[in-house]
């Protein structure tokens, strides 16, 4: 095997989440009164913290941002996590990965209780070593140091059998800064040229793809 530990982020690279996310998106706008953004906009809000999301992306104020957060959390929480299937054929990959001895681990910008909830929501959690996510009260966590944080905590300290597997440039400049290779996933929600240009080692274009890529073949 190329490489052993496996980090994958969770929205657009193990589970197509785009429904609860934007549904909750708009549940929080309407909450505060503010004019919903189109489909468009608020499929950006799928990968970022969820704080930049509102002020950078939606154009909210920082502080009517942090409401929108809590808005936002309350609503997801309560059943929208549920709409988020798992991608046609991850699970079957996983469980050859982890038949290979690979050890896969969750590495997303979404706080680690909401990321369980939808893992064992979709039935995948078992599948994994480990999940580590931002704590809640993080506004801007970075990509690079949840990464750092999930090797230490596993004892990793070997880069270069790691590699991280997303599908936004965040995922892609997070294994850059860190130093470890990375798998842009053009079936979710990042484009081909965002990840591209963002330096990812490899694109795959379905979950299938990611065998031969671990294999080193």
């Amino acid at each position: 095997m190329r490489y052993k530990y496996l980090l994958f982020d969770l929205d657009g690279t193990l589970v197509q989440s785009e429904f609860g996310i934007v549904e909750s998106a708009m549940y929080a706008f309407e909450k505060l009164g503010e004019e919903v953004p189109d489909k468009e906009v608020l499929m950006k809000f799928i990968g970022p913290p969820l704080f930049y999301s509102f002020h950078e992306i939606g154009g909210l104020s920082r502080e009517k941002s942090e409401q929108a957060v809590s808005l936002y959390r309350s609503y997801y929480e309560k059943g929208a996590y549920k709409k988020a299937p798992v991608y046609e054929g991850m699970e079957r990959v996983l469980h050859l990965l982890e038949k290979a001895g690979c050890v896969p681990i969750v590495v997303t910008g979404k706080i680690t209780s909401m990321a369980k909830q939808v893992m064992e929501n979709a039935e995948i959690i078992d599948h994994f070593a480990g999940i580590f996510g931002p704590k809640p009260d993080e506004k801007l966590p970075r990509k690079a140091d949840l990464i750092r944080f999930a090797m230490s905590a596993l004892h990793i300290e070997e880069p270069d059998n790691t590699i991280m597997i997303g599908d936004r440039i965040f995922d892609i400049e997070g294994a850059n800064e860190v130093g470890i290779d990375s798998v842009g996933c053009v079936y979710g929600y990042g484009t081909r040229d965002e990840l591209a240009n963002a330096g990812a080692t490899h694109l795959v274009y379905n979950p299938y793809e990611l065998l031969s890529i671990v294999r080193g073949e």
